[in-house]
């Protein structure tokens, strides 16, 4: 096959040569090509030739500017005094400086540039630094004066209009000062990151404050997940979506998601107590929960009784008035030290140090909470009482997550996760002392912060906000607390003393008028309701019903689960090639045959338990959360009826869908 011209031209014969690009096209077409070439290889000549200039012109000067250095120092003058000379306008130069410098665009920002740079040492850079603040900050201030001498009057407030008046104050009024707010609420390449969202619909394209915030809670959150040790809490949440427009095939909408509070965990705590091997061994060896599980024994029954007792003399103490106060530290005195006088005291105990541990445990026995102080054995008594009350009152829900919790605390969890469970019962999001909340009662209260407080409104209502604005609600909340501290008054909440007395006394002829702790045989709360009934000798009944009880139930259902968690995966190829169906366990009941591989941590557990149970009871509602009162963390401290209005009102809307 005959070789072409350019397959010659193509060939190694000519080294590293290349051929020029084929013009194409009509004679004129090619000339004018031609033409356009030769220009810009004439241009590239002329920047070369421009550029070879300029370094020798500036070398030139350099060589030049040396000499007038030697030249100057050969006099006994240093740069300064020529500097000296030059700018100071006493010396009559002000030719020279405007010709010979500040005609030359852009020549003062390159030398204070050089000033600034990082390649001068901190000394020269701190000097320039300083000196320009303070010259900004004469200017704020003589800005300011000015608007507050020359501007501000009637006309002007009267007229108010905050488009108008920023541009105002950007180009006539206070230049410096807007600019310098410009700088400190703009992120750097704004523009850019917006032109980008544009495009994109990542989080990180957006730029501006209260989306830094969100996602610094969010980075904040993936350091503490991966230490492994942490705590998870999560609800649903249900946002509605309004129509602004009656059109037809246009609805009203709700929508569910998922949100989820992540805190770390108090108390020792360590990987090892996380052990998901020892937890499935420590599950499948459970023994079933027994109803001596449940009741109190005689111990916790004494300790029960006496925190009953504080709490009374607490109650009665705190909330009875002036005539009560009295009782307060002196009668708790006699009760920690088992005297039955103040002279009895002072013989029995005549030093301070008993005296202060005395003081101790007044504070931990009769005025401490055991929520907001996270004391989990006294949140356990109580939990327990209520496994038998919720069931005597028909909440089968509510019971069976008492049975479920009770015997995980008893026979399923191992000793290290027990330990972290009860420590973390309650969390104190404000880090105050005496400031504990339930775990879930946050993440109630961070739904509805999200949903009603800051949620968006109208058509930017969205799932997208949600993600950005949920992080941000604790902070948020604590930045509103903070402000109110600041200026002096508590905007948005208020406390509730003397709303409380109200309501205790109305309360107190409530329960006169209508004999509540009075006994009276065969009393009824209405003309067609039986008798009221004792909740937890009901509730005790139904559980210890030899016949079919609740609580065989349970156990009949957890040890179905026990016995689920013990089969082998159904799959389709065993690991060694077999089938999968002949890995099976032999001797256990198949509940499913799912090709499923289950997870090595039990969370399903829970769900699946309290489903078998439900197939057995019929399903009951739970306690409705309306009010932001409702999800309070600090129930000493209302929130302003304003606010919690427009929050039942939202919700409302939101019931409607």
């Amino acid at each position: 096959m005959p070789i072409t011209p350019i397959d010659q031209l193509m060939s190694n014969e000519f080294g590293d040569l290349l051929p020029s690009s084929i013009v194409r096209g009509s004679p004129g077409q090619k000339a004018s090509q031609r033409r356009n070439k030769g220009y810009r290889k004439q241009s590239s000549t002329i920047a070369k030739k421009k550029k070879i200039k300029d370094q020798l012109s500036e070398q030139a000067n350099d060589t030049a500017c040396c000499s007038v250095l030697e030249f100057m120092y050969s006099k006994g003058l240093h740069l300064l005094n020529f500097l000296n000379f030059v700018s100071n306008p006493a010396k009559g130069q002000g030719r020279i400086r405007w010709h010979e410098f500040f005609v030359y665009p852009g020549a003062v920002k390159q030398i204070l540039d050089w000033w600034v740079s990082p390649k001068n040492n901190s000394l020269t850079r701190g000097q320039v630094s300083s000196w320009t603040s303070s010259h900004v900050a004469l200017r704020v201030s003589k800005e300011a004066e000015h608007i507050t001498k020359s501007i501000i009057n009637r006309e002007l407030v009267s007229s108010f209009e905050l488009l108008n008046y920023t541009k105002l104050l950007s180009n006539e009024w206070a230049p410096t000062t807007m600019s310098i707010i410009s700088a400190f609420t703009t992120l750097p390449y704004a523009q850019k990151h917006k032109a980008q969202h544009c495009e994109k619909t990542d989080f990180m394209d957006k730029a501006g404050t209260l989306y830094q915030l969100s996602d610094s809670v969010r980075r904040e959150a993936c350091a503490i997940a991966s230490t492994g040790l942490y705590g998870v809490v999560y609800d649903n949440i249900n946002m509605g979506f309004l129509n602004a427009e009656q059109i037809l095939g246009r609805h009203d909408t709700q929508e569910n998601g998922t949100c989820a509070t992540l805190f770390t965990l108090s108390g020792p705590a360590n990987i090892e107590d996380l052990d998901t091997v020892q937890f499935q061994q420590s599950f499948l060896n459970a023994p079933p929960l027994s109803l001596s599980n449940i009741l109190l024994n005689p111990v916790e029954n004494a300790e029960f009784k006496e925190n009953l007792v504080a709490t009374i003399l607490h109650i009665i103490v705190e909330h009875g008035g002036e005539p009560f106060h009295k009782f307060n530290v002196l009668h708790c005195l006699l009760l920690i030290s088992n005297c039955g006088s103040l002279e009895e005291y002072l013989k029995t105990y005549s030093t301070w140090s008993l005296l202060v541990g005395h003081a101790h445990q007044i504070f931990d026995r009769f005025t401490r909470d055991a929520i907001k102080t996270n004391d989990p054995g006294r949140i356990v008594l109580v939990l327990k009482t209520f496994a038998l009350s919720f069931r005597g009152t028909g909440r089968l829900k509510y019971a069976y997550e008492m049975l479920h919790f009770i015997h995980n605390i008893t026979h399923i969890w191992p000793e290290g996760i027990r330990r972290i469970v009860l420590n973390n019962l309650i969390l104190n999001p404000s880090g105050l002392p005496e400031s504990g909340v339930e775990t879930d009662l946050v993440q109630e209260h961070m739904n509805l912060l999200g949903k009603a407080k800051y949620k968006a409104r109208g058509s930017n209502a969205s799932w997208d906000w949600m993600f950005t604005i949920m992080p941000c609600t604790d902070a948020l909340r604590q930045l509103q607390l903070h402000m109110n501290k600041t200026l002096g008054a508590d905007i948005g909440s208020k406390h509730a003393n003397a709303r409380l007395a109200e309501d205790i006394r109305s309360l107190m002829d409530s329960l006169r008028e209508h004999n509540v702790y009075c006994i009276q045989k065969g009393r009824t709360t209405d003309v067609d309701d039986l008798p009221v009934p004792n909740v937890v000798n009901i509730g005790l009944n139904h559980l210890s019903n030899l016949s079919k009880s609740p609580l065989a139930d349970y156990n009949l259902a957890f040890q179905k689960l026990q016995k689920r968690r013990q089969m082998t995966a159904v799959t389709a190829t065993g690991s060694d090639g077999t089938d999968g169906h002949s890995q099976r366990s032999h001797g256990t009941e198949a509940l499913s045959t799912t090709s499923v591989q289950l997870p090595h941590g039990i969370d399903i557990a829970e769900d699946f338990l309290i489903g078998e149970l439900m197939n057995l009871e019929n399903e009951e509602d739970t306690l409705p959360l309306v009010s932001l009162q409702d999800v309070a963390l600090d129930m000493d401290i209302l929130e302003d009826d304003e606010v919690d209005s427009e929050i039942e009102e939202d919700l409302s809307s939101s019931d409607e869908l």
